[in-house]
């Protein structure tokens, strides 16, 4: 009897044992699997007509060009030719760009995208019908980290993508440019210029999200996002949830809006509704890691490091235009978010029409105007 209850009990320890072993492995190759970064597939890129660099930190950084794109342009070299290690201040030139031998028009444009898309949507749209290579402009239009094939930057902040945006405008020898920001994009945008600020000469930001986001969301999505600081929460929700969930809505006539009456109904039954949804699914397809780091700056609870009323200041003691378009149909980023820019920054253009949250989609001209204005 003693002998067996010993054995009894040896064998269950044995099972415990295997099973936690077991259970230890399965989340150990879980946490890999949602926390690894595949390698981009670049050719593939270039198929898409993409380009691409290798930042100095080995990370990539996908963009795509657009519009009146300059023949001088070379683009033989993947390297950034960068050599700081942090943002420079704002009132500081790059020695890059100071010591360049040519000089970029005034025309040039960089374009940030929004939430779940890529630089492509962006040439896309503002080259609808040739619309910027007719009118003279040359866009640039990079991919934010994690989204296309953009590797995901884990803990990155909006001051390390106006770096990367530097070395890769130091890549294309690009010295003066105009900025756009749409939806997501525009903090980033923002960021570009205060950084960047004796490169930037107007700033246009499109139902852009702002400092005080974070506080009009319901209380659910706080509660989700926080969720996304689990690795394999993180990757279940980016992959296996929302890109179906996404992709789904994207592929299926109508559906923008059955489900965004508001926001999305902007795109459906355009002309130039594929653009955003064939983007959607290109971005989420390719990359959709590190979910959490954008979300927070989405959402806007990373503070920005910088105060918007000095996004007009210029080193050399000028002042520089910027433009602020909403919608008051926007639920994504609601009218009053963008209110904030217009009570904050001085001699603001402010603009609020009755639409949602990507009228830019359904009417290229009224963006391809904005970037017109901001070339000026």
């Amino acid at each position: 009897s003693c002998l067996h209850d010993t054995t009894i009990k040896m064998l269950s320890w044995k099972v415990v044992t295997f099973l936690v072993a077991f259970l230890s492995i399965l989340i150990g190759v879980a946490h890999y699997e949602a926390t690894r970064t595949r390698p981009a597939d670049l050719e593939a890129l270039e198929r898409e007509g993409g380009h691409y660099i290798i930042l100095e930190d080995g990370r990539t950084l996908e963009y795509f060009l657009g519009g009146d794109i300059p023949s001088s342009l070379s683009l033989s070299s993947h390297s950034s030719s960068s050599s700081s290690s942090s943002p420079p201040p704002p009132s500081s030139s790059s020695s890059s760009s100071s010591s360049s031998s040519s000089s970029s028009p005034s025309d040039t444009i960089v374009v940030i995208h929004g939430f779940t898309m890529t630089g492509q949507s962006m040439t896309s749209i503002l080259d609808v019908d040739g619309g910027a290579k007719k009118a003279g402009l040359f866009i640039i239009a990079p991919t934010m980290p994690g989204f296309g094939y953009s590797t995901p930057h884990h803990g990155r902040s909006l001051a390390s993508f106006a770096h990367d945006v530097e070395q890769l405008l130091d890549h294309l020898n690009v010295t003066r440019f105009s900025a756009i920001g749409m939806s997501f994009g525009g903090s980033h945008a923002a960021s570009i210029t205060y950084h960047l600020s004796h490169r930037v000469d107007n700033l246009a930001l499109i139902s852009s999200v702002s400092e005080v986001h974070h506080a009009h969301r319901p209380l659910v999505f706080k509660a989700v996002r926080a969720l996304l600081y689990v690795p394999i929460i993180n990757k279940i929700i980016s992959s296996y949830i929302m890109y179906p969930i996404f992709a789904t809505i994207a592929s299926v006539q109508n559906s923008f809006t059955k489900y965004f009456p508001s926001d999305w109904a902007d795109v459906d039954n355009t002309l130039h509704g594929h653009i955003f949804s064939e983007d959607m699914v290109r971005s989420m397809r390719h990359h959709m890691h590190g979910l959490h780091d954008n979300v927070d700056i989405a959402d806007g609870t990373v503070p920005w490091p910088f105060h918007v009323k000095d996004l007009v200041n210029k080193p050399d003691g000028t002042l520089r235009k910027v433009y602020v378009y909403t919608g008051s149909l926007d639920t994504l980023a609601p009218a009053v978010s963008q209110h904030f820019f217009r009570d904050n920054i001085p001699g603001v253009v402010f603009e609020e029409g009755s639409h949602g949250h990507l009228n830019f989609f359904r009417e290229p001209e009224w963006i391809l105007n904005v970037a017109k204005k901001i070339s000026k």
